[in-house]
């Protein structure tokens, strides 16, 4: 149990880092460079779901097998769910669709 709780503190802190080291670079650029939803992914999602969306690291889904929409999917991004933190401050409603349509890629 104890360990559990250590994985998902390092887990947030990890993605508390990787949110703070480049959103900044992310919406400098964004006025100049098309929104990449696999670079989005590769920042911000990779970690916990892995390049293919396989990893399930610390209970993340598996991305492949997920039968959301569009639709879903951003607001699942949006809010978080479960030791998944919500994105809805981080990246802007073109970031977050950019980052769900890339996830109906991984197979």
């Amino acid at each position: 149990m104890m360990a559990r709780s250590w994985v998902v503190i390092g887990v947030l802190l990890i993605v508390v880092w990787a949110c703070g080291s480049s959103s900044g670079e992310a919406n400098a650029n964004a006025s100049t460079n098309p929104v990449s939803g696999q670079a989005l992914y590769k920042t911000h999602c990779a970690i916990c779901h892995g390049n293919d969306g396989k990893k399930g690291f610390a209970g993340a889904k598996l991305l492949p097998e997920s039968t959301l929409g569009i639709d879903e999917r951003i607001a699942l991004i949006s809010r978080g769910k479960g030791v998944m933190m919500p994105f809805e401050d981080v990246l802007n409603q073109e970031e977050l669709k950019a980052v769900a349509e890339y996830t109906k890629t991984l197979k």
